[in-house]
């Protein structure tokens, strides 16, 4: 147990010491946060998928943390530490889809390329939604019934 302990420790103080490093040598920026939202409609749904990655000139030079993917009705949310050193903007991509019987996801997507200068806050939301007809599996006799499936999202970067 002790030998777990110590090597615990040892761990923990090379993670504080990596992200003081990390943050020491990153942009004036001190921190960011996350969020994706999402809405089922009324007779069902489908996901959300997030993804943004920070730029330096308008090329991507860092991933961030990729939210995981909101299915139904969720809200999620995280935060980091700054961006990495250089970082002068972000893309942002959020993808709304249903899946209706018998056929291929129905997706809707949004992006955006947004610059910022070091030491100044930034925030992007991006919003999409899609519907989709989706006929019914029925055990008894039900015609040619058909629901909408519907879901909208909510993404946002800031700092």
């Amino acid at each position: 147990m002790k030998t777990f302990i110590r090597k615990f420790a040892f761990a923990a103080s090379g993670l504080v010491l990596g992200l003081t490093c990390f943050a020491g040598s990153a942009s004036a920026q001190t921190s960011y946060s996350w969020s994706l939202a999402c809405q089922n409609g009324p007779e069902g749904g489908g996901y959300a998928a997030a993804s943004w990655s920070w730029t330096q000139n308008g090329a991507p030079i860092a991933s961030a943390a990729t939210p995981p993917a909101c299915y139904g009705t969720a809200t999620q949310g995280g935060l980091g530490i700054a961006p990495p050193a250089g970082a002068d903007g972000y893309s942002l991509t959020l993808s709304v889809c249903v899946q209706p019987l018998y056929t291929s996801p129905d997706c809707q997507s949004k992006s955006a390329v947004k610059s910022f200068s070091p030491g100044q806050s930034f925030s992007t939301t991006l919003n999409s939604s899609v519907s989709a007809k989706s006929p019914v599996i029925c055990f008894t006799k039900c015609g040619n019934k058909t629901i909408t499936l519907s879901e909208s999202a909510t993404f946002t970067v800031g700092g």
